[in-house]
């Protein structure tokens, strides 16, 4: 495993960021390793209320 640093301020970085994302998901992992500033969340957060929005709209619809 190798622990790689990159800004994520920067266009480039953001943009590296995003590739590793949508390209390599299956041999890439990320880390928080920080707060999350305010008024963002976190990816597990993210994740937690779209899988709560989704089965939402599924018992809604009378899917579920």
């Amino acid at each position: 495993m190798v622990t790689v640093k990159i800004n994520d301020e920067s266009p480039t970085g953001k943009r590296i960021l995003k590739d590793l994302h949508r390209r390599h998901k299956r041999i890439v992992s990320f880390e928080e390793t920080g707060k999350v500033p305010e008024g963002y969340l976190s990816g597990d957060e993210f994740e937690r209320r779209c899988i709560e929005n989704v089965t939402k709209f599924y018992h809604d619809k009378g899917l579920l």
